[in-house]
């Protein structure tokens, strides 16, 4: 608080794009859940117009020759406007503040298994990737997802990928862990899910790759930031969800590569189980 009892403040001064800071900034909606929030917060806008005495003659025509109609909308008159319909998942700043040292995980700790195969290039039906990510409860805030297990497979140049190494390490992980669910995109994976779910080796369990995929997502990009997930800086996750950009639908994003030579199966097998993870009472 200031001297004389002032709240304190925080100003933020950014372009008004349709990200994360449209749910929190942007006009107030029927049923709003942050209605409170924007109550409490003033959003002004300035528009290049305006400042237009102490500009060059002719900047604003010149500047919006070199801009599409959606960022000269943004840019220019400070409106609420999508650029397209993809963007970057996270800033890597965001997730790496998400860094926390935790203890080991022990055996009797409840933890989400995730798997996601990625097929490979343009009518290629193999899988050119393969992540298991393993997550639990943060064990400083119940409240909170930790990213406890991480293991990424590829091919070798010109091959195919080998399941069995990547099977017995999940049937590892199931005997010496108390893992209470493995989720899994049924795409790639449901034989093997199915074979093990028959024998025994832990619960197995679809994850949709509809809505459920897409609230998923947009569930992992609000833990991050928040920083209501933490992780130890694995570099092979860290460098998926680097690889990662939205698609942005009407109920949500989904994860996709931002180039097809890129990996992200990591960063999506993070969301489901991620998700799973606050579903469940652990």
């Amino acid at each position: 608080p200031g001297p004389n009892g002032e709240p304190p403040q925080v100003f933020l001064t950014t372009t008004p794009r349709k990200h994360w800071l449209y749910e929190y900034f942007g006009p107030l909606l029927d049923d709003d859940p942050l209605a409170d929030f924007k109550a409490d917060s003033y959003v002004a806008t300035v528009l290049t117009a305006e400042n237009i005495a102490n500009l060059e003659p002719g900047f604003v025509e010149k500047r919006a020759q070199s801009l599409t109609e959606a960022e000269a909308r943004i840019l220019l008159q400070a409106e609420w406007e999508d650029e397209e319909d993809t963007e970057k998942f996270v800033k890597m700043v965001w997730w790496d503040n998400c860094y926390q040292t935790m203890p080991g995980l022990t055996a009797n700790e409840p933890m989400v298994l995730a798997l996601d195969a990625a097929k490979g290039g343009a009518g290629s039906l193999d899988p050119d990737s393969f992540a298991v990510v393993g997550v639990t409860r943060s064990p400083h805030d119940r409240e909170h997802v930790a990213v406890r297990y991480v293991n990424i497979w590829e091919p070798p140049r010109g091959g195919l990928l080998d399941y069995a190494p990547i099977e017995a390490e999940i049937r590892r992980l199931c005997r010496e862990f108390a893992v209470v669910v493995v989720v899994y995109d049924p795409y790639q994976l449901h034989d093997m899910g199915q074979r093990l779910k028959k024998e025994g080796v832990a619960h197995f369990q679809e994850f949709g790759q509809g809505k459920p995929r897409l609230v998923a997502d947009k569930g992992l990009l609000d833990l991050i930031l928040s920083r209501r997930i933490i992780h130890d800086g694995d570099p092979q996750l860290r460098a998926h969800i680097d690889n990662a950009n939205i698609k942005k639908a009407s109920n949500g994003m989904r994860i996709v590569k931002r180039a097809t030579s890129l990996k992200v199966d990591a960063a999506v097998a993070l969301s489901m189980g991620s998700a799973e993870c606050m579903r469940l009472t652990l």
